[in-house]
């Protein structure tokens, strides 16, 4: 993560930082990197987080994709809030380089400085950057110089003040046809000395106004008479209801007037209803109801004796004897009339108390619902008294107090997301965490829930808030933890929630109290989860893939029995409480992060209930902790980003919607798919049409494949393009006939033909037919055979020999015990017969005399060397997060460890001669190459004493030891949160011998070279023409006599140079012939000599790579071997490559010779050592 300060004063930052760099682990070269997202370095960007992606490519079409995250963080100091008298300006917020400005109401003075700025400081041993205050430790205030100043007198009324013992005292009075506006408002005004402003009105000192009676108000009256009717009531209703107004009208005269008291106002109630039932226990009792509404115009307080004077009227009044209803006849029983109820009109609110109707005032307006004026809000205005509503002004403006009575004190309002005192300028944007949707607020709206806003933002509404998570990164910085701190008692009952997503997660979280003991601890390592609560202490295995493959939710639930641990809904760790104490109050901190955490926090929420949710698996939740909110942290400062959350409590890759072999990668409320070269589309389902723009030629059609396409040819041409002509083959005439198959008698002889007229090219049909043609040969009948003759017996050693049919004789070469054969030439499949002309068939021009091999005395060899090999696999984690050169050296402890405890190695019967440890590369496709593990090559020696099979027993049993610690994963390697372990069919063996000068390595021995032979590099090789050789384990040949050579090579004995040698001539040519041609053989030798000697010093030079030249047959045998003497090659080779559970007797596999070319000779590289002179 690359992070960086805004600049002074700023919204922006500058963030710099290198490209990163790419690779080919294969060494070609040629990587072409380019940036495909995100900001590019040394942009200025605004305070926030933002990604950067980088993408490579190789020569062989491999990508890599390289992401981090580039932060511009704000710096601020701590929200300040206006004193009393105190009003507080901060024109730019509380962002590094800004200044707030303070004032002070009249009769008070300021204290401090007018003027205070956000400065940065910075830790060095952290390089943390924060902001505080230029004013210290103590804040500007305002001090009351003028104690208990008298208020204005009320609008319409006066005030008369006087002094009492320790303050004053004012008295509000109202004039004649005036009221107080607040019918609560107390009139009698005090102040004290101490507190300096007088009680009963707000900090503004502002006086209600005094606003007029209203002139028309109205009495309600409800009357109740019963009558008996003997009539039907339900069908005369109509006639009473008429009639009883009429006499109504007559009683009361002016005071009740047709248009107010009418058949409407009159309800009748007949006997039979559950009304009349309700209101009377006489069921024949017909009931009369009369709502009255009486005007009476107000003047004075008579109004309302009259309005009493009413009531006494309606009740005292005659009966209504004169109600004649033509269906019968109504009796007058009784009567009630309710006490008067005053109603206002509109604009005008009733005041109970006094029973009159108060006028709303210029400046407010009439709310029906509550029976009050409401004063008119800032922003709208009300020129006239007695109104239902306020007027709006202009958009964009307000007016500078409550109570606007004018337009013209309509002015220029803050604008969204500032707030000042009176919503007009000089105006201070809303701290972090807050908004203003309005012009001309005066107070900011806290964003809803756990969201925030970002630091030094301007929020106009609650779509600017967002959830925000605390991202640690893991770089080479040690992170600061982010820490709230809360006066708090917790008790036996803990609730604690919160979401997480992490690659380190050795702290999590933390609780402790003032004096740092521990209340809760939680954290991860080493695929264990740690808990800690009070005391107890609680651990689970866990795999630590749990945390860094998505999002998880951990909920920890404690109560006064039993503490759990929830993972995912799914209990983890679930136990006893093993401690019940309170934590008294005090100061607790809750730490989050910090130092072994790297990833993402977000919702961390802790109440000392447990809440009712509708589904704790969502990320954020409206329901905040009572004793730590997650909205806390959003303030915090550290080497940690506070980012758009990217909690997502949703797999979307879930449903593997990637296809063609795309990878998903799960995003917020939506998956993204990573193509695989050849495929496009959202889901990668568009096979791309790489024959858009196709290369074939030659009519030939082009047929699209995966990032590929190939060409179709027709039957004349070939090649990746079809460019090439295809060539036919034709024969040539027959060659002359070969010589006759027999020397003797009756055979056949051949003769050959070749297909080059043409030769078939760029894929061309072969030419029809035989390239051979066989016809008989007839030679005389006077034959020569060999067969009745064997070969002569090897030296220290005989020839078994017997014929296989009644022509054909096989011999079979052995050596007598104790020696062995020097050399593997002419000693297997020894025949004489038909097939080979009646002639030994291992006779021919370098062999004459049909010599075999000489048996030579077995010698001890000087060390036996077991190269043991075996290869790790990474089981678990990221091999990025421990490094190769970790995982290598952990490798090359655990072998050295395990080494040491071989019986021989502990006993000295064998040495530890060396370990080499490799990172391993894939190099299986070219296309795809990374580090797929680790092998390790460790070598034991032992050299023996008196039996020749004495240290190959020895090695053998360490080998089938190491083979038991294979099995029992003894090998296994954990390097932060990394294992690796041997693959299965992981393990490789090998042998090496060493043998004195003059002698060579056969099987786990060596043997002197025998007459006729001399030892080069690990053979011994026959002596050449011209030299012969009588002795056994010479290092060399020695010359035939002058002017003698041998008939073959590998002569015994001197008296075999008996072959005269030619003189070559150069008839006819001149003496400068003779020059020129001996001077190109001169160059030609030296020329040879220096390549041979650029070909040794390139290391290429006596290396055995396991391949005889001009070998006859299959090596090793057993045959004509001492039967204790095996072949160590063979043994541990073929044999012994172990693996896991391997069978050792069974078949070799594919994989180690893999693993031999592969990884030996890759180790061969770093040091000289390997391979081993005999590898395959």
């Amino acid at each position: 993560m690359v992070t960086v300060y805004a600049d002074e004063s700023k919204h922006t930052g500058t963030p710099r930082w290198n490209d990163p760099k790419f690779t080919d682990n294969e060494g070609i070269g040629g990587v072409n990197s380019e940036q495909v997202q995100g900001p590019r370095s040394a942009t200025e960007l605004g305070v926030g987080d933002y990604t950067a992606v980088y993408e490579a490519s190789d020569r062989a079409g491999n990508t890599a994709r390289c992401e981090f995250t580039v932060v511009v963080k704000q710096i601020t100091c701590q929200s300040v809030y206006p004193r009393p008298y105190t009003s507080l300006i901060c024109p730019s917020g509380k962002i590094y380089g800004s200044s707030c400005f303070f004032s002070c109401a009249n009769g008070t003075e300021l204290t401090g400085p007018g003027e205070i700025k956000c400065e940065k400081f910075e830790n060095g041993q952290t390089s943390l950057a924060y902001g505080l205050w230029s004013f210290g430790t103590t804040q500007p205030f305002c001090e009351l110089t003028d104690t208990c100043q008298k208020p204005d007198p009320p609008e319409n009324g006066a005030l008369a003040c006087d002094t009492w013992a320790g303050g004053k005292y004012c008295i509000v009075q109202c004039r004649e046809g005036f009221v107080i506006e607040d019918n609560t408002f107390e009139s009698l005004l005090t102040c004290s000395d101490h507190s300096g402003t007088f009680s009963g009105i707000g900090e503004d000192q502002i006086i209600p106004s005094c606003t007029v009676e209203s002139s028309n108000p109205f009495f309600d009256y409800k009357i109740e008479e019963f009558y008996y009717f003997d009539g039907n009531c339900i069908t005369s209703t109509k006639e009473i209801q008429e009639h009883f107004i009429e006499v109504l009208l007559a009683v009361l005269g002016n005071v009740c007037s047709a248009n107010v008291c009418d058949v409407e106002s009159v309800e009748v109630i007949c006997p039979d209803s559950d009304e009349a039932r309700r209101r009377r226990s006489s069921d024949s009792a017909t009931v009369i109801v009369c709502d009255l509404a009486v005007s009476l115009r107000q003047n004075s307080q008579s109004n309302v004796e009259t309005a009493f004077d009413i009531k006494t009227k309606l009740f005292e009044g005659s009966p209504n004897k004169g109600l004649n209803i033509s269906s019968g006849s109504l009796i007058f029983e009784g009567r009630t009339v309710s006490n008067p109820e005053l109603s206002c009109p509109l604009g005008s609110y009733k005041d109970n108390f006094t029973l009159t109707c108060v006028e709303c005032r210029r400046g407010t307006f009439h709310r029906p619902e509550n029976n009050r004026c409401e004063i008119c809000p800032r922003g709208m205005f009300q020129p006239l008294p007695g109104q239902t509503k306020c007027d709006y002004c202009p958009l964009n403006k307000t007016t500078e107090r409550m109570g606007a009575v004018h337009f013209d004190e309509c002015i220029d309002a803050c604008p969204l997301g500032y707030v000042s005192a009176n919503g007009a300028p000089p105006c201070s944007p809303c701290d972090t965490g807050n908004f203003a949707s309005t012009f001309g607020s005066v107070d900011c709206s806290v964003c809803p829930g756990p969201k925030t806003t970002k630091p030094g933002e301007i929020a106009i509404s609650a779509d600017d808030c967002y959830d925000f998570d605390l991202h640690f990164p893991s770089d080479s910085v040690q992170s600061a933890d982010a820490t709230t701190k809360q006066e708090v008692i917790v008790g036996t009952n803990i609730y604690l929630r919160f979401w997480l997503k992490c690659s380190t997660c050795h702290n999590i979280f933390k609780i402790y109290g003032e004096n740092d003991e521990t209340i809760a601890f939680l954290g991860h390592a080493n695929n264990t989860v740690e808990l800690k609560w009070k005391g107890c202490v609680f651990m689970e295995h866990l795999e630590s893939s749990e945390f860094t493959k998505q999002w998880q939710n951990l909920v920890l639930e404690v109560n006064e029995d039993a503490l759990t641990l929830i993972l995912n809904a799914h209990p983890i760790i679930s136990g006893l409480n093993c401690s019940t104490s309170h934590v008294a109050a005090t100061n607790l901190t809750l730490q989050v992060g910090g130092d072994g955490f790297s990833g993402r926090l977000t919702s961390f929420n802790v109440w000392d209930y447990k809440p009712i949710s509708g589904d704790n698996r969502n990320c954020f939740s409206e329901n905040e902790g009572n004793i730590f909110s997650w909205k806390q942290f959003a303030d915090a400062e550290g080497h940690f980003a506070v980012t758009n959350s990217q909690c997502d409590d949703y797999d979307n890759c879930q449903s593997e919607p990637c296809l063609n072999g795309g990878s998903c990668y799960d995003r917020i409320n939506l998956f993204t798919c990573a193509c695989i070269r050849g495929f496009d589309g959202v889901t990668c389902e568009q096979n791309i049409d790489d024959c858009d723009m196709n290369s074939c030629q030659n009519e030939a059609t082009c047929v699209d494949g995966i990032d590929t396409y190939t060409c179709s040819c027709g039957v004349h041409y070939t090649g990746d393009f079809c460019e090439i002509l295809v060539v036919n083959g034709s024969w040539s005439a027959w060659g002359d006939w070969g010589e006759c198959s027999v020397t003797c008698g009756s055979g056949q002889r051949s003769r050959y033909r070749q297909c080059d007229n043409p030769v078939p090219a760029n894929g061309g049909f072969d030419c029809v037919g035989e390239n051979k043609e066989v016809g008989p040969c007839a030679l005389p009948d006077d034959c020569i055979n060999e067969c009745n003759e064997d070969p002569e017996d090897p030296e220290n050693g005989a020839l078994n020999c017997s014929w296989t049919s009644k022509e054909t004789k096989e011999c079979f070469p052995f050596c007598q015990e104790g020696f062995a054969f020097d050399s593997d030439e002419f000693i297997d499949h020894i025949e004489c017969g038909p097939n080979t002309g009646f002639t030994w068939n291992i006779r021919n021009e370098d062999n004459p005399k049909a010599q075999i091999p000489s048996c030579t005395e077995a010698k001890l060899a000087e060390d036996n060397i077991m190269v043991y090999a075996g290869e790790y696999e990474i089981v678990n984690g990221d091999p990025s997060s421990a490094g190769s050169s970790s995982l290598r050296h952990a490798v090359k402890l655990k072998v050295e460890n395990l080494v040491e405890e071989l019986e021989c190695v502990a006993s000295g019967t064998c040495n530890f001669k060396g370990l080499e440890v490799v990172s391993e590369t894939d190099t299986a496709s070219i296309r795809k190459r990374s580090l797929t593990g680790i092998m390790f090559v460790l070598r034991l020696s032992c050299s023996p004493n008196a039996e020749f099979r004495e240290c190959y027993d020895i090695l053998e049993q360490a080998y089938y030891t190491l083979q038991n610690y294979v099995n029992q994963t003894l090998f296994t390697v954990n390097v932060n949160g990394v294992t690796l372990d041997i693959v299965h069919n992981g393990t490789f063996v090998d042998g090496e011998v060493n043998c004195s000068p003059g002698t060579v390595q056969i099987d786990y021995f060596c043997v002197p070279c025998g007459s006729g032979n001399y030892p080069e590099g690990f053979f011994c090789e026959r002596c050449p023409r011209g030299t012969y050789q009588d002795e056994i384990g010479k290092l060399d040949c020695k010359p035939c006599p002058d002017s003698w050579t041998t008939a073959g090579m590998q002569t015994r004995h001197v008296s075999l140079c008996n072959v005269p040698l030619e003189k070559t001539t150069y008839r006819g040519k001149p003496l400068i012939y003779i020059l020129i041609i001996s001077a190109s053989v001169a160059s030609f030798s030296v020329v040879v000599l220096i390549g041979v000697w650029c070909y040794c010093k390139l290391g290429k030079c006596n290396k055995y790579d396991g391949k005889r030249p001009n070998k006859v047959g299959d090596y090793p045998r057993s045959n004509g071997h001492p039967p204790v003497i095996g072949n160590i090659k063979y043994a541990w080779g073929e044999r012994h490559h172990g693996h896991k559970n391997a069978d050792v007797n069974g078949p070799k596999n594919d994989y180690v010779e893999r693993l031999n070319v592969k990884v030996l000779k890759k180790t061969a590289d770093v040091k000289n050592e390997f391979p081993p002179p005999y590898s395959k």
